[in-house]
């Protein structure tokens, strides 16, 4: 019966070796009072996991308060299982003979002797994933660096982001692809150049070497386009060069005869008159470009960068998501030292030893155990946890900075933006194989 399974003479206070086994809960005589019927069959279900477990409940609970002996599943497992905020009043408030209640309402008087049992294994499974979350944390922040550094080192993307200037211009008035308020300097122009990136001019710069391709791509823009004034594409728009069609001539049905190609296209073939979407088009053109390299392992554009597609869903909310979950861990950890000793964490040389748990001797038991060896991995993960914050911030202002290479401002967005870069080089790299067919 699950009573002999789960007794230990240190925590008799919940059962009694010469109690008659109770009856299967929901059974004629064994309906459960304190819990419902479907409550206590799953908690007899899940401590089933337990039935050899040394010291039954008695010896869990030990495991608990001293984080050993316990899996990763088992610590869940009895999270799930201890009596939930309802079930802790009333088992605190039950003043009946324990062999009065079913198995599984045993189970949980005898885990609620335990103050705040969910909230230490919440505590417990943190701690035991930590050097897990760290590591996946750094290895992530890693991934979105280089993939940053290898945004800004393309020299294909840098050409491929110059031609989608020049061949979105001759159709700026049919397509909300430019922007159009300033003029860009004419050629041989010596004062202070109006790129800051690669899509956009918003802020002058004095120096056109932050963008390496400032003055290429201005001219390009100035010389290809119809429109004098166009100046520049947002990450935005890239999106729409797989909507905006292409029909018959290799240009867009509603757009003006093509001018002459210039600048960076200037002596590249004709895109082919199989291309369907603008995208389609500019990946032709790219591929006729002098020197352009042919398609190779990862892609046109992907070749160069290849950590893109692992940092593609960091930047969608897998880095907030990792961040979040170091939060929430460490908050509930520090709530608990607290909760144990009376007192907020302190970290640093101020901190202090541990203080010991609160309370009487007899209240705190294995309270100032648990405690103790909260307080050392707060103590001992506080300086790794400084450098993981550090190189997190460090991490989100390099996205910010290549973002706003890229054209957008806002920090706030930058990882948006990065996304749907990232996104128009999937596509990209997906039509320049195409055109080898």
């Amino acid at each position: 019966m699950l009573e002999s399974l789960f007794r230990n003479p240190a925590w008799a206070g919940a059962s009694s070796s010469k109690s008659k086994p109770a009856p299967v809960a929901g059974g004629p005589e064994g309906r459960p009072t304190m819990i419902d019927i479907r409550r206590a069959n799953n908690v007899s279900i899940m401590m089933t996991r337990f039935k050899a477990f040394p010291g039954g409940v008695g010896g869990m609970m030990h495991a608990v308060l001293s984080f050993q002996g316990l899996t990763w599943e088992e610590m869940g497992l009895i999270r799930q299982i201890a009596p939930k905020k309802g079930e802790r009043k009333d088992f605190k408030d039950f003043g009946g003979a324990p062999q009065d209640l079913t198995a599984a309402e045993r189970v949980l008087l005898q885990m609620n002797q335990v103050p705040r049992l969910k909230a230490k294994c919440r505590v417990a499974l943190f701690i035991m994933k930590w050097e897990e979350l760290r590591n996946e944390s750094v290895q992530a922040l890693d991934t979105v660096q280089a993939a940053c550094q290898e945004l800004r080192r393309s020299s294909r993307l840098q050409s491929v982001l110059s031609c989608a200037l020049t061949v979105s211009a001759p159709f700026a008035q049919h397509h909300p692809l430019t922007d159009l308020p300033l003029p860009l300097p004419a050629h041989g122009h010596r004062g202070r150049h109006f790129i800051q990136g690669p899509l956009t001019n918003r802020t002058a710069i004095s120096d056109p070497g932050r963008s390496p391709f400032a003055n290429q791509v201005g001219n390009a823009v100035n010389d290809g386009s119809p429109k004098g004034s166009a100046r520049a594409i947002t990450l935005e728009s890239l999106a729409a060069f797989t909507s905006f069609k292409v029909t018959g001539s290799s240009a867009p049905s509603s757009s003006p005869p093509a001018q002459p190609a210039r600048g960076p296209l200037a002596g590249a073939p004709q895109a082919s008159t199989q291309a369907r979407t603008l995208l389609d088009f500019l990946a032709r053109v790219v591929r006729g470009l002098p020197g352009a390299a042919h398609q190779g392992a990862g892609g046109f554009l992907g070749g160069q960068t290849p950590s893109l597609p692992a940092a593609a869903p960091l930047l969608s909310g897998g880095l907030q998501e990792l961040e979040e979950d170091a939060a929430v861990g460490l908050k509930k950890a520090m709530a608990e030292y607290a909760a144990i000793c009376g007192r907020a964490w302190v970290g640093g040389q101020e901190g202090g030893g541990w203080p010991g748990a609160a309370g009487t001797s007899a209240a705190r038991g294995g309270e100032d155990a648990f405690g103790a060896r909260l307080h050392g991995f707060l103590a001992s993960t506080e300086g790794a946890r400084g450098d993981l914050a550090a190189r997190r911030a460090d991490v989100e202002a390099e996205v910010a900075s290549v973002a706003a290479w890229f054209g957008e401002r806002q920090p706030h967005r930058a990882p948006q933006a990065l996304t749907l870069l990232i996104t128009f080089i999937t596509q990209f790299d997906a039509a320049y194989a195409m055109t080898a067919a």
